[in-house]
């Protein structure tokens, strides 16, 4: 026989859980995005060491870029917030159906899994963990689906090593 709980059950279940989340910062790839102080050549796309009139630092002719350094584009790394529930104890971890011998540095977090795209494309998780110290992680593990069948609200759970 089947156990039906009423959908209220998880509204409720679901509530409680967002009162444990804390918001985190995901650190995506760096992208190439061409300098505005500089012209760039066609070919290859490297600066020629002209400054580009409205760009913010101005630079004699034949001189490295100071915002580029003479590459023609700055690496920039975008970030977006996400909540998370985080677990830095190994026995607070949750159980994803086998045992995780993991090491001391590593972390376990639950999000929701409408954000498991977000979660598998960037390459570090920040966590605020004080005023002065931000703990940095790479993804260690894959995601792991994690909830009941009949709740509409799905989590996943990853793994993080501390970078």
């Amino acid at each position: 026989m089947a156990l039906n709980i009423p959908a209220s059950a998880f509204n409720k279940l679901n509530e409680a859980i967002l009162l444990f989340n804390r918001t985190c910062t995901l650190v995506y790839p760096e992208k190439k995005d061409r300098c505005g102080n500089c012209i760039t050549n066609t070919i290859g796309g490297r600066s020629v060491n002209a400054y580009r009139s409205g760009g913010p630092a101005s630079f004699n002719r034949g001189t490295l870029c100071p915002l580029c350094g003479g590459k023609g584009f700055k690496l920039v790394e975008t970030t977006k917030s996400v909540e998370l529930r985080v677990y830095h104890n190994r026995k607070d971890f949750i159980s994803v159906g086998f045992n995780v011998d993991v090491p001391s540095n590593v972390i376990q977090t639950v999000g929701l899994m409408s954000d498991y795209d977000d979660l598998t494309k960037a390459k570090e998780l920040i966590i605020d963990v004080g005023s002065y110290n931000k703990g940095r992680y790479r993804r260690l593990s894959e995601p792991y689906s994690q909830g009941f069948k009949q709740n509409p609200t799905q989590y996943v759970v990853i793994y993080w090593e501390r970078v």
